[in-house]
């Protein structure tokens, strides 16, 4: 079993499904953001993937994947899954997702991150959102 197929046993979802959120997610469209920092191309994971445009440092914030949870950007929608991620997306207040380089990247370097953290950091997200309106009621 591929680290990716472990990936969706753990977060308890079918390949079927997850081809069905990208779909929908393509359906909304790709927010289109001009950047030196990425690109996309062929990737040996998986299709499409995006890599460093030049060497990006640890810490360093790559770009925004995506606008209120709902509009993606290139990043967002084509950053390939791996368990030797150098990239992680994280949550702003107001909920656009950002990505930082959480090791060194090499020029045209494929950025990868593990899905699983990403659906975490949802999540987490989420339920302290549900937290605080139960602290309301």
């Amino acid at each position: 079993m591929s680290d990716y197929e472990e990936m969706l046993a753990d977060i308890g979802m079918t390949q079927e499904f997850f081809d069905k959120v990208i779909e929908m997610c393509d359906k909304v469209g790709i927010v289109k953001t001009q950047t030196d920092m990425y690109y996309k191309g062929e990737s040996e994971i998986e299709g499409v993937g995006i890599f460093a445009c030049k060497n990006i440092k640890q810490g360093d914030v790559i770009g925004l994947g995506s606008i209120d949870r709902i509009n993606k950007t290139l990043l967002g929608r084509y950053t390939n899954h791996s368990d030797n991620k150098n990239a992680m997306f994280y949550y702003l207040a107001n909920d656009d997702q950002v990505m930082i380089a959480v090791e060194d990247i090499s020029k045209d370097e494929e950025i990868v991150i593990d899905y699983r953290d990403n659906l975490l950091n949802s999540l987490a997200k989420m339920m302290a959102k549900i937290q605080s309106y139960e602290k309301c009621i």
